[in-house]
């Protein structure tokens, strides 16, 4: 999540006392690490979050097939059909190509060639800010949509073992 503003950050630019260094801080360095290890972090979750939507929608599929084989009444299996239609709709937009963010890109660090390497970081670490704030909220309706993905697999087959354990037909 974003760090909450400072009481200096609240203060009008004008009141604000003369900076008396302008160019990297000392700890530059260390954040620009840790920031890119969030951001690859955060890619590698994405990437693991397409996998289990594959699985999910595999699971769709095998879900359905164990429902028209179980034979369930019409009403049962129009309900269960209406459900894994959802699930599949939620699986395909959940799994879409999602352009995550992967930091400053070619025109970025072009532009700031002629700088020297600490200062580009220097200038990076807003890219990184932004780039994290971006991919933390595709991910985390990346992971909502296979959340219900999730539950609608659960709720279909035990509908499929409620309604064979009831003797439905």
């Amino acid at each position: 999540g974003a760090a909450r503003p400072s009481t200096q950050d609240c203060v009008p630019m004008a009141a604000r006392p003369a900076r008396t260094r302008l160019g990297p801080h000392a700890g530059t360095d260390h954040v620009f690490e840790v920031l890119s290890g969030q951001l690859a972090g955060q890619i590698s979750d994405a990437a693991a979050l397409d996998n289990k939507l594959g699985i999910a929608i595999a699971a769709l599929v095998a879900i359905t097939g164990a429902m028209y084989a179980a034979k369930p009444p019409i009403p049962v299996a129009a309900l269960l059909s209406a459900w894994l239609l959802l699930g599949l709709i939620e699986a395909v937009r959940a799994f879409r190509y999602d352009d995550f963010a992967g930091g400053p890109d070619a025109e970025f660090l072009l532009a700031r060639e002629d700088l020297d390497p600490a200062v580009i970081r220097w200038h990076s670490l807003k890219v990184l800010e932004v780039s994290i704030d971006e991919n933390d909220r595709r991910l985390k309706r990346k992971g909502r949509r296979f959340t219900r993905v999730v539950a609608t697999l659960g709720l279909v087959a035990g509908a499929i073992l409620l309604s064979q354990a009831l003797g439905l037909r």
